[in-house]
């Protein structure tokens, strides 16, 4: 069962940088306004399979550091939406159900992994080791399908009918979006820093030397990212930057840093389009009355909210949503601060539970994984990425490697 789980998550690694073109179509599902993909049924498999393999064997399960605050906000989770369930029709009932099934699964990769590491003692190709190269791979051929999408296919304002954002010379990759495949460029940049860094003892510009692949590797993550031109990215690479200048106790570092991408800005080319105007106002207004929707759907249910993940329909019903396409744009299920979209859906009730869920992760995690959540967190203040599917499963994966080995025996 284990080699089984270890090939599952070889096979997810290979669908990740596939991003939305695994996207199975909606006219196969029952309900087609949530999106399903094949990493998606990776990731279950993962969980059913891992659950069916200690069922079986009867072998003791030991909960790791996060297992309690993630219950509890299960829990709110499901609270929530039972509560606000009668303001909505059963189809839309099942609809929110399936985001919150989503985000347990997605959860339950905590567990496995953990449970493999520290539990099973998986010798696999000193699994730890191997997992977050899994994470390294993805990220790298996610910015050479979006280096090969940025030079062949400039143009993709043609995405626009199928509810995507029109974009015009900007690096979108197989994500169609240039905010979240930043956001994995700058997570795959922290974890090969951090791989070529792993001491505080030696400069990082004389272990760079050693290790020239890598180097490549960090290149083409960092062209990448700078061609998407997404703010929200940029933010979070130099925030990460600095919080790993500060725990290495390197002010060089960041400095060095800090240059690089003054200069990378001013090299960016400008051709014709608002995407690419780093000085944009539209998306700024935008994302501000965003925000100012979020806390008004919240004020008129600040308890229990309005059920996780009805927001789609509650933004409907306080009118934020066109008519005609609200089923079906990809803007209408999140709010572009995911942290005010839990706030909204879940109430102050599971508000505060994800609160706990935080500081536990700062508490127990290594270097990589507090930088890289901070990251995360950072980011998700503009952009609904602490519940997109793939930073969800980068995360819970780093938790799992991360963490302590701090354990309740049941």
């Amino acid at each position: 069962m284990k080699k089984i789980i270890f090939w599952l998550f070889f096979v997810y690694f290979l669908l990740f940088p596939l991003g939305q073109l695994i996207r199975i179509p909606p006219q196969s599902t029952e309900v087609s306004e949530v999106h399903f993909y094949l990493t998606d049924v990776a990731v279950a498999t993962i969980v059913v399979f891992w659950f069916l393999g200690k069922w079986l064997s009867k072998s003791r399960f030991s909960f790791p550091p996060l297992a309690w605050p993630i219950f509890l906000f299960i829990v709110c989770c499901f609270w929530s939406l039972f509560y606000n369930s009668f303001l909505l029709s059963d189809r839309e009932v099942v609809i929110a159900g399936l985001y919150l099934i989503r985000w347990v699964v997605y959860a339950g990769i905590y567990f496995v992994v953990y449970d493999l590491i520290y539990n099973s003692k998986l010798k696999i190709s000193n699994f730890k080791l191997q997992i977050a190269k899994w994470l390294i791979i993805s990220g790298t051929v996610s910015a050479i399908l979006g280096l090969l999408q940025y030079i062949f296919i400039p143009d993709t304002r043609f995405l626009e009918k199928y509810g995507w954002d029109p974009h015009l010379y900007r690096l979108i990759g197989a994500f169609f979006d240039p905010g979240f495949l930043g956001l994995i460029l700058v997570l795959t940049l922290i974890l090969l820093i951090l791989e070529i860094w792993p001491s505080k003892k030696n400069p990082f510009w004389k272990t760079i030397i050693k290790d020239k692949k890598k180097v490549f590797l960090i290149v083409i993550s960092y062209v990448a990212l700078a061609l998407t031109y997404s703010r929200a990215s940029y933010l979070s690479y130099l925030l990460s930057m600095a919080f790993i200048s500060f725990f290495k106790k390197s002010p060089k570092f960041f400095l060095a840093v800090l240059f690089i991408f003054i200069l990378t800005v001013f090299s960016l080319p400008r051709p014709e389009g608002e995407g690419v105007r780093l000085e944009r106002e539209s998306t700024i207004k935008y994302r501000i009355m965003n925000w100012q929707q979020s806390i008004f759907i919240f004020s008129k249910n600040p308890i229990f909210g309005v059920g996780f993940n009805a927001y789609r329909f509650a933004q409907r019903r306080y009118g934020f949503l066109n008519e005609e396409i609200w089923l079906f744009t990809h803007a209408g299920a999140g709010a572009d601060s995911s942290l005010l979209l839990i706030l909204a859906t879940t109430g102050l009730v599971g508000f505060s539970s994800y609160l706990w869920l935080i500081k536990k992760i700062l508490e127990i995690g290594d270097l990589k994984t507090i930088v890289s959540f901070l990251a995360i967190l950072v980011h998700s203040t503009f952009v609904n990425s602490l519940l997109y599917p793939w930073i969800m499963a980068w995360m819970w994966i780093l938790l799992g490697i991360g963490n302590s080995k701090e354990k309740r025996q049941l």
